[in-house]
């Protein structure tokens, strides 16, 4: 399905369009309003990456940083000879013995340190769409529900990750039921799969206790579940 050629995109950028139509078409959108998502989505992308400085960052960034290893790309080998890498690894080191304290392994640490930030963006984007596609058919169905009751409904059933904050209004407790970082949406969906599969009717009881499922996901964090 190669619907997008344009030269100021890099193959990674058209691969990451691709399959987010893909995943839209899967979730019911139509192929045109999938594809005119995924150009806005992949705009907004790249200007977040140029703003926070990650734009031009090696793919390879772990290896780049923790063993040596050259960067991926011609633009990142240039980029990366302005960044002191001392100064960056140290100041990785808090947020990544975070993940480590958390219980990610050191495997799943590199794995997300060498994606680029874009398809990380992307991901997210992919995710939210979910989110909003399940609330405006809950809306469909129950119409008598307020904007603000189908949110929080939905935000029982499904997390949020990183810009969701863009799209809707602030309808949770920061600490609690905010925005989960990007960097654990394998961890999270896997123990979602996991508890599905194991007891539902147990995970169920603890959605409806839950304000939310990032509160859930949090709690499960807290408690040295999510990655066990």
């Amino acid at each position: 399905m190669k619907l997008f050629n344009f030269h100021v995109h890099s193959k990674e950028e058209l691969d990451l369009i691709e399959g987010y139509i893909a995943t839209c078409m899967i979730l019911g959108i139509s192929e045109a309003t999938a594809s005119k998502m995924a150009k806005q989505a992949m705009q907004m992308a790249i200007a977040d990456a140029k703003k926070t400085g990650t734009y031009y960052l090696p793919s390879n960034l772990y290896d780049v940083v923790f063993n040596g290893a050259t960067p991926s790309d011609v633009a990142s080998k240039l980029y990366i000879r302005g960044i002191d890498l001392n100064k960056l690894r140290a100041g990785l080191s808090d947020s990544l013995q975070e993940l480590r304290n958390m219980g990610m392994s050191e495997e799943d640490i590199k794995d997300f340190m060498n994606r680029s930030s874009i398809s990380m963006l992307m991901r997210v984007e992919v995710e939210n769409v979910k989110f909003l596609l399940a609330l405006a058919k809950l809306r469909i169905s129950e119409p008598n529900l307020s904007e603000e009751e189908a949110s929080k409904a939905i935000a029982k059933r499904l997390p949020l990750y990183g810009s969701f904050n863009k799209y809707t209004f602030d309808i949770r407790n920061h600490e609690i039921d905010g925005i989960l970082s990007p960097e654990l949406i394998n961890q999270v969906q896997n123990y979602i799969n996991k508890r599905l599969q194991e007891n539902p009717a147990s995970f169920e009881q603890e959605i409806t206790l839950s304000s939310s499922m990032n509160a859930l996901i949090r709690k499960e964090i807290s408690a040295g579940r999510l990655f066990s």
